[in-house]
């Protein structure tokens, strides 16, 4: 029975685990929905996670506060930078509509290519933000340089990201009753601390992140 109720339990310490994804998972949509400050709140998230993969304890909202304000400036500022090559791509998307089918065609394939590289950027620059203290133009570069080098790393995490989406797709109704609203509740920060050590592995092999 002293076993049983022992904190060190591993299951209490997967309900304290879930409690703070939960926690996370309200801090991070709370801080998302003006858009612009999402990329910091993307930021945060991360730190925070980064961070229990490696054992720290301490208040969640303390961490994520003190992260989300730590990085706010340049995760800002790199967030509007992808935003207005977003803006860019579906522009330019639009105007090929009005081009002759060989110029659409080239474009089409130039456009699959600067998506592919524009989503590497969404992916990888917000993180590199939280875990170092590098600039946002080494962010750009260095997240440009892991898409193009190291592009299975970021099929891994879409395909990560995917999942929810699979699972409403081809999920019967007891999924979608009762796995969206847990997806809601802490399935984000959940997502994203598997997503960790996807990214974790890409960084080190450029010697962004030191290896543990």
């Amino acid at each position: 029975m002293r076993r049983l109720f022992n904190g060190e339990n591993l299951f209490f310490r997967l309900m304290g685990k879930l409690g703070d994804f939960m926690c996370l998972n309200v801090f991070y949509l709370l801080t998302s929905l003006p858009i612009v400050t999402a990329g910091a709140s993307v930021s945060a998230l991360y730190e925070v996670l980064f961070d229990m993969k490696r054992g720290k304890d301490g208040s969640c909202f303390r961490r994520y506060v003190q992260a989300f304000q730590k990085h706010f400036r340049r995760a800002t500022v790199y967030w509007l930078v992808c935003l207005s090559l977003a803006v860019f791509l579906i522009l330019g998307l639009w105007g090929s509509a009005y081009m002759d089918r060989r110029g659409r065609v080239i474009f089409q394939a130039v456009f699959v290519l600067l998506f592919f590289v524009w989503t590497g950027m969404l992916s990888f620059g917000l993180i590199l933000i939280s875990w170092t203290e590098i600039t946002v133009r080494r962010a750009i570069q260095s997240a440009v340089l892991i898409t193009v080098g190291s592009s299975p790393w970021l099929i891994l995490n879409l395909l990560i990201t995917c999942i929810p989406i699979l699972f409403i797709v081809r999920g019967n109704r007891y999924i979608l009753a009762y796995g969206i609203p847990l997806f809601l509740l802490f399935g984000i920060p959940l997502l994203d601390y598997v997503k960790v050590y996807v990214y974790r592995r890409a960084f080190i092999k450029y010697g962004l992140v030191e290896e543990e």
